[in-house]
């Protein structure tokens, strides 16, 4: 079995830097130096467990770590869990920031939220902008009507109340107050505008009126965007409203919604839409029923969107109507080229194979309009073990970047096994996960993280059994074995968490075979440096793998 790769890391000091090169990688390398395993990620430490928690009371440790989010200029935000003295179910939560090079704390459970007289319960996981402002909805330990509120941290380290369960809804009649249910997630901008589905209760409010969306606007005013038993725009006078997926929001502030409709004439095949914002006041943009471009078919059960910060929007959306049969009922469409298009549909060819699409899944936008998906392939020569792929737009065109079965930049007869998430960003940077099998996989060593650059090459990022060190000081070397990772996929301009921003810095959670975890992250080195490093670490092979002292 060959060596385990090294996935070294170090301080932010560019004379410290170096690449971590073992026999394994650079045998890797010498046969194709474009596919080298790590080569150039070098990452920095954000939290471990078992450290002290920043804000919270002395011997209170980091527990647990949850994937963080990372804004674009590498600022990232997560929540965790404490353990220690002191520490109960009523105080072992929180949100932490780190920024300008230091981790804080943003909310602890327990202590007293702003703008309250009540202390926090546990918070939902942060949302980030791009000023490194964290917003988050959190229960309140107080009575069921007014337990839940979203709140803002500045810049400044102050945190400001939004809105509160119990507080009048903005939009709605005297009386009529917000029910914030927990569980409901939120959006926020880059630029720092909430948006967020909530409940309506008070006088006058019934079943067909009980929910609406809200939005912040450029003032800082949060505004009613729609509510159940309103009139829906594109619509006729009497079909209205009746329920909402939560919204997406962009730097401008555009949302874009799933909403069902009830109403006379009202039935299974044109009772749901999407709407957006996007060109002022909010518009259909499709409804069950209509002709779906690129094919035959119409639209039924669309997906709620993706929405970038151009302004385009892709979504999924299943097909009934002539032509359509159950072996090609779904498919992609985006707008990203100025009017809708078919991106993919289950039945057609998929490139890079010679299979058809089969069910289409985990599909998304990012800043340049490109659509990304994971989907199943159907056809003579599938069978169980490469029936699953992922692809990407790129120029204009849908490209292959991994399908399982097929052999992976490591060589050996090393094999994709199962492919997982993905996150890309408006450079044309991608990130995915993948499963392994072939000669020396096994249950300890078969989960990989990749890159795949904006030419379409794959190469490793770091792989399960691969050594991996988790102390920034150059001097201390504190070498785990990876056990398995997690990161936020998706565009990255949806109003919600990514782990990949639009300059190539990856946020990833790692958990170790010690029980540890850590949050890191690291700076995707620029495409050629994989064979400069490679080269300069050609020297490197016997020697100890400590860091050179930068007394020296």
């Amino acid at each position: 079995m060959p060596a385990p790769n090294r996935t070294q890391h170090q301080s932010p000091r560019p004379s410290l830097r170096r690449l971590p090169l073992t026999h394994a990688t650079l045998a890797v390398g010498l046969a194709a130096l474009a596919s080298t395993a790590d080569a150039g990620f070098i990452f920095d430490t954000r939290a471990l467990t078992q450290t002290q928690a920043p804000g919270a009371a002395p011997g209170a440790l980091f527990d647990r770590l949850e994937t963080p989010g990372i804004n674009a200029h590498g600022d990232l935000a997560f929540r965790g869990f404490l353990a220690g003295p002191g520490v109960d179910f009523s105080n072992d939560s929180g949100l932490w920031l780190h920024a300008a090079g230091t981790l804080q704390a943003v909310q602890i459970e327990g202590t007293t939220a702003p703008g309250t007289d009540a202390p926090f319960g546990i918070a939902n996981p942060p949302k980030l902008d791009d000023l490194g402002r964290v917003a988050f909805k959190a229960n309140l330990e107080t009575d069921f009507d007014t337990s839940a509120g979203l709140w803002v941290r500045d810049t400044n380290g102050t945190t400001t109340l939004q809105a509160r369960a119990g507080d009048p809804a903005p939009g709605t009649a005297a009386g009529q107050t917000y029910s914030l249910q927990f569980g409901f997630p939120i959006a926020y901008s880059s630029s720092g505008q909430l948006a967020f589905r909530g409940g309506i209760v008070g006088t006058g409010v019934t079943g067909a009126n009980n929910t609406g969306l809200w939005v912040q606007n450029d003032a800082g005013q949060i505004e009613l965007a729609a509510r159940e038993g309103d009139a829906a725009p594109g619509a006729d006078p009497d079909e209205l409203f009746q329920g909402f997926s939560p919204p997406t929001i962009n730097r401008d502030g555009n949302t874009a919604f799933f909403a069902s409709l009830t109403g006379p004439g009202i039935n299974s095949a044109n009772n749901a839409g999407l709407w957006t914002d996007r060109d002022g006041d909010l518009a259909l943009l499709i409804r069950e029923g209509d002709d779906a471009p690129g094919t035959s078919g119409r639209f039924i059960t669309p997906r709620p969107p993706s929405l970038n910060d151009a302004g385009h929007i892709a979504f999924a959306s299943n097909l009934v109507g002539s032509g359509v049969s159950s072996t090609n009922n779904s498919g992609i469409w985006s707008d990203a080229g100025g009017t809708l298009e078919l991106i993919a549909r289950e039945g057609d060819a998929a490139p890079g194979t010679d299979a058809v699409f089969g069910e289409l899944a985990g599909s998304s936008l990012n800043g340049r309009g490109e659509v990304a998906f994971t989907a199943s392939v159907t056809g003579p020569t599938v069978q169980s073990d490469n029936n699953s792929a992922l692809w990407r737009q790129r120029d204009g065109s849908l490209e292959l970047v991994a399908r399982e079965a097929d052999p992976t930049p490591l060589g050996n007869a090393i094999t994709y096994g199962n492919i997982g998430g993905f996150a890309f960003n408006s450079q044309g940077l991608m990130v995915f996960s993948s499963t392994l099998r072939g000669d020396g996989i096994d249950t300890t060593n078969d989960d990989a993280l990749w890159l795949s650059d904006e030419d379409g090459n794959v190469q490793l990022i770091f792989q399960a059994g691969d050594l991996f060190d988790a102390n920034d000081d150059p001097l201390i070397e504190d070498l785990r074995t990876i056990e398995r990772f997690n990161f936020a996929g998706g565009g990255g301009e949806q109003g919600q968490p990514t782990s990949l921003n639009a300059t190539g810095q990856l946020a990833v959670r790692i958990e170790f075979t010690d029980d540890s975890v850590g949050i890191f992250t690291t700076t995707i080195p620029e495409p050629g440096a994989a064979a400069l490093a490679l080269a300069g670490g050609l020297g490197l092979l016997g020697r100890s793998p400590k860091r050179r002292n930068p007394n020296a």
